[in-house]
């Protein structure tokens, strides 16, 4: 940020804050640079600055807000070099600005001493926000005030931009307000000592206006004065002290004005910012005006000064403003209110409370009657049902069965049937009692509200185990918290768990018949494709006399191919059949690990398809291991073949690593990848995603039970269009290593 003059006023403080707070969220510094522009007084002051800049910021910056024109016009040779098209931001444009930096320099500000920024901006990677002065709409809100009013006091310094702001403060009174007299208070005609004597002269007849007090600190200035000017300005001055540009009305100091807030006009520049750091060409951002100017007014410096609150307008914005009466009076007035409220609730509810009792009376006597027959209609649905609710009492560790149906139940007395917990248990089938315990320990602890479980239980009249299911709940806790009572109640249903069982051995031999049916269908024509294939070539041959060698050699190639096919097949289901029976059967033995992967590498490098380059990685020391030879080839050889079969250009790379607890073994290859929907789906019996590639869809599902018998885990990753990598890990103790 590059400031014309300095930071220290409030209303280029306030942008320049608001910058910094915002992007440091993002990470993204922010630096401040005060020009001092009425300092310098020749070319070579200024040659000085910009040198200055040069060596401070060697690396541009990406972003660069200038405060004022004039900060731009002076720092215009960076743009043309240095900082060249680094997209930049001037605050608080105006419409005309010096036609040259001498300009800026020697003060020519007058009219035809001027030309359009736009045309100086003009080719650069530039936007700008305006900040308009409202000079008549300041003034109409000070006519409202302060009625008598016949003089205009505008309060100034001799800077670039004060001066401007005189020259326009001219304008408006001289075109709007020809009624009124102008009087210019500025630096150097007036010391800040003569600026206060002259205030204090004024009455209500006069408006003031308090722009900008910059005095460099001379001889013969009091240095207090100068740094409280804008305080003493309130304290000195009897009639209200008003703003055209947002200096702050917290303090107290002034009365307000109409302008654009340091808030509104602070987001305008942080939303400009953020456009062009996500990367819009500070050219393509037209100018703009920086937020929406509203009347601001400080409610307690107007009645200091003797303004009548009557007067006040109603749409500006107050700050110091007393609160009204329901403000003040609020939470008595709705404490009252309340009161008032409760005391007729109360009254009310007294009343509600007398003829409810009367209506309860005779509710009691209709519910009652009501739960009899409720009651009535329970106990014949339980007797209907079998349902035997029973109490656990777990201090005296005693159930108590309502059973008054049932003669034939175990044990009775005076129809309620009661049993130690212990005696229950003893008859619950030995598989069931464990598990039962544990659901009623639960319980009784407070670890769930209610369990519902299954279990057989002995009868010893039938001889016989019956199924029970049995929900239970608390009942009762004593003043501690502690469970004391259980209900619950239990229900025979042995034939429901007969008729569980023959439908799921039906639907066992359904999905077998289904698998079979599935199985067949898919191996004739998994069969059918390499006999037809061996059929039909070895009839070429035969038939074609006229065939020449290399067309019989490619013939006897493909027959070749459809042999393994077919014979890769035959041992894929009787490798399937044995899994099935459970004779999978594994003989170990001690393994090179190395010569094992170098040996598939040579076998599967005349398999792979035209362009595709087989890679071995293997890892400087051979491993040893004692393990499972042939499977642990099977499951590689499975997925080698894939990769071959699936990777039509790039390459296919084999090896193993050692892991913590074993080894690990990959194959990664550079083919079609896998879907991501079908990937759980890999490891399964007969799953094919591409149906114009042969294969019976088994390889995989028997190298995943392979690896699951050696211990170890199977796994892929893959993506789509890009490659797989098939892996397996097995924990095995490394025999010997050498270099």
């Amino acid at each position: 940020m590059l400031h014309s003059i300095n930071f220290s006023e409030t209303w280029t403080h306030g942008t320049y804050e608001a910058i910094k707070t915002n992007f440091a969220h993002d990470n993204i510094e922010t630096k401040g640079e005060e020009l001092q522009i009425p300092t310098l007084h020749s070319l070579q002051d200024i040659e000085n600055k910009l040198n200055y800049l040069k060596e401070k910021y060697p690396n541009p910056p990406k972003i660069i807000v200038c405060i004022g024109d004039p900060a731009w016009l002076i720092c215009r040779p960076l743009f043309d070099k240095e900082w060249k098209d680094i997209p930049s931001l001037i605050c608080y444009s105006r419409e005309l600005a010096p036609a040259t930096v001498e300009g800026v320099i020697k003060r020519e500000l007058r009219p035809e001493q001027m030309v359009a920024t736009q045309s100086l901006t003009r080719g650069y990677n530039v936007t700008s926000l305006k900040q308009p002065l409202y000079i008549k709409e300041t003034i109409n809100t000070i006519r409202d005030l302060q009625p008598e009013m016949k003089q205009v006091v505008f309060i100034c310094d001799n800077r670039y931009i004060s001066i401007l702001t005189s020259q326009d403060i001219e304008n408006v009174v001289k075109k709007d307000f020809p009624g009124l007299q102008l009087k210019v208070l500025s630096t150097p005609q007036y010391t800040t000592e003569n600026l206060l004597d002259e205030l204090s002269s004024y009455g209500k007849e006069t408006g003031i206006i308090y722009y900008s007090w910059f005095i460099s600190k001379n001889k013969g200035e009091n240095h207090y004065l100068v740094d409280n000017v804008q305080k003493m300005t309130n304290s000195f001055s009897n009639p209200p002290v008003f703003l055209i540009i947002d200096l702050g009305l917290e303090t107290g100091n002034f009365a307000g004005g109409h302008y654009i807030s340091i808030e509104d006009f602070g987001n305008s520049v942080t939303s400009t910012i953020r456009k062009l750091l996500n990367g819009t060409e500070a050219r393509s951002i037209p100018s703009q005006i920086g937020g929406t100017a509203r009347t601001y007014l400080d409610y307690q410096h107007l009645l200091n000064h003797g303004i009548n609150p009557s007067s006040y307008p109603r749409n500006a914005i107050y700050y110091q403003q007393p609160p009204t009466f329901l403000e003040k009076y609020k939470y008595l007035l709705i404490g009252t209110f309340i009161i008032i409220c409760l005391l007729i609730t109360i009254a009310v509810l007294r009343i509600r409370l007398f003829l409810q009792k009367q209506k309860q009376r005779k509710k009691e006597q209709i519910e009652a009657a009501r739960i009899e027959a409720l009651s009535r209609k329970y106990r014949l649905i339980l007797k209907a049902s079998r349902t035997i609710i029973w109490i656990w009492d777990t201090q005296e560790q005693i159930i108590e069965c309502d059973q008054e149906y049932f003669e034939s139940e175990i044990f009775h007395q005076d129809a309620k049937y009661t049993l130690q917990v212990e005696e229950l248990f003893s008859y619950i089938h030995p598989k069931d009692k464990q598990k039962v315990q544990n659901a009623y320990n639960l319980l009784i602890m407070g670890s769930v509200n209610i369990i519902h479980h299954e279990f057989r239980i002995w009868r010893p009249e039938m001889k016989k185990y019956d199924w029970l299911e049995c929900y239970a709940t608390i009942s009762q806790k004593d003043a501690n918290g502690k469970i004391t009572k259980l209900v619950g109640s239990s229900v025979t249903i042995t034939e429901r768990k007969k008729m569980e069982a023959e439908l799921q051995e039906k639907e066992k031999i359904e999905e077998a018949n289904r698998l079979k049916t599935a199985f067949l269908a898919n191996m004739s024509h998994e069969i059918r494709t390499p006999l037809n294939a061996i059929v039909g070539f070895s009839n070429l041959i035969a038939q074609s006399g006229d065939a020449t060698p290399e067309e019989k050699q490619e013939f006897c190639k493909i027959i070749s191919t459809n042999n393994d096919l077919l014979l890769q097949l035959i041992n894929d289901i009787l490798d399937l059949s044995k899994i099935e029976a459970g004779k999978l059967d594994f003989k170990y033995s001690n393994i090179d690990v190395s010569e094992l992967m170098s040996r598939l590498a040579q076998t599967f490098k005349t398999r792979t398809k035209e362009g595709v380059v087989l890679k071995c990685v293997l890892p400087e020391q051979t491993y040893f291991i004692h393990s499972e030879k042939n499977r642990l080839t099977q499951v590689i050889t499975n997925f080698l073949t894939n990769a071959c079969k699936f990777t039509f250009n790039g390459s296919i790379t084999m090896g193993y690593e050692a892991t913590r607890n074993g080894l690990r073994f990959y194959v990664t290859d550079t083919g079609k990848g896998i879907a991501k929907e079908n990937i759980p789906h890999v490891f399964e019996r007969f799953a094919k995603f591409d149906s114009f590639i042969q294969g019976t869809g088994l390889g995989l599902s028997i190298s995943q039970t392979i690896i699951q018998n050696l211990g170890g885990k199977i796994g892929v990753e893959s993506i789509e269009g890009k490659g797989s990598t098939f892996w397996f890990t097995i924990p095995v103790k490394k025999q010997q290593t050498s270099n």
